[in-house]
C-alpha cells in the first residue's frame, strides 16, 4: 500500500530555492511555494502517482549519492526529465512507439490515428501540466511506452498496477538515460489539438523536429 503525502510550504523548511519533493523517513513531503502552478501540480502529481513518485525520488537521490560529487548524470538527468516532462503511453502492440521513436510525425499522429483509440496517454510530468496552460506549440513529454491490455482503461485515473509498473521502471534500473525516454510534441497527440486532423499541420519542423542523422 503506498504511503500518504504531505505537503510542506517552503517556509517551513528554511530554504526557499528547494522545492523538490523530499522523502522523509515515513513518507513524501511536497515543498509548496504559495501561489505555484508548478508546485500545485507537481502535488497532485503525487496524489496521482505516489508509488512512482516515490520510487523516481529514490532514484534522483541514489544517482546523485553515487556520482560522489553530487553532479548529476545520465541517470539523473533521465529521473529529472520524467518528473519534470514525463508521459506514460500504453498500447496493446509497439506499432506507435516504433513510429514515435522514428520520428515518424506524421504517420503516428495522422495516418495511424486510429491506433490512438485503443492507447491510453498519461501525464506524469509536473512542468508539463503547467506548460500546458499556455499551450505553447513546443510543448514536448518524455515519454515511457509500456504494452498493456488497454480495453478495460478510461483514461480517466491512474490504476494502482500502472503506478506500480512505472516505480519498478525505475526501480529495477530499466532506465537508465534520457534516451531510454521517446519525446513526444504533445500539440501532435489527437484530440490536443483540432488543428492536428490535418497532414499538413506536421510540416512545421521547429515543433515536429525529424530524427537527426548522425555523421
Amino acid at each position: 500500500m503506498a504511503k500518504p503525502c504531505r505537503s510542506v510550504s517552503t517556509a517551513r523548511i528554511g530554504n526557499a530555492a528547494s522545492v523538490n519533493m523530499r522523502t522523509a523517513s515515513t513518507q513524501p513531503a511536497g515543498c509548496q511555494r504559495a501561489q505555484s502552478w508548478h508546485d500545485f501540480f507537481n502535488a497532485l502529481i503525487w496524489l496521482a502517482w505516489p508509488r512512482a513518485k516515490g520510487a523516481l525520488n529514490s532514484t534522483q537521490q541514489r544517482a546523485l549519492n553515487a556520482s560522489g560529487s553530487g553532479r548529476r548524470g545520465p541517470l539523473s538527468d533521465a529521473a529529472t526529465l520524467f518528473d519534470e516532462s514525463g508521459l506514460v503511453l500504453l498500447a496493446p502492440d509497439d506499432t506507435l512507439a516504433s513510429l514515435l521513436r522514428a520520428r515518424q510525425w506524421r504517420a503516428a499522429f495522422h495516418d495511424a490515428r486510429a491506433l490512438w483509440q485503443t492507447a491510453r496517454l498519461y501525464v506524469f510530468g509536473h512542468s508539463l501540466l503547467e506548460k500546458s496552460l499556455q499551450r505553447t506549440p513546443g510543448i514536448t513529454g518524455k515519454c515511457l511506452f509500456l504494452k498493456a491490455d488497454t480495453r478495460n482503461l478510461s483514461g480517466e485515473s491512474i490504476p494502482e498496477w500502472l503506478d506500480t509498473r512505472v516505480a519498478s521502471a525505475w526501480d529495477s534500473g530499466e532506465i537508465q538515460r534520457p534516451e531510454a525516454l521517446m519525446p513526444i510534441p504533445v500539440m501532435g497527440v489527437p484530440g490536443f489539438d483540432p488543428a492536428n486532423s490535418a497532414p499538413g499541420f506536421y510540416d512545421n519542423t521547429q515543433v515536429f523536429r525529424p530524427m537527426r542523422i548522425m555523421p
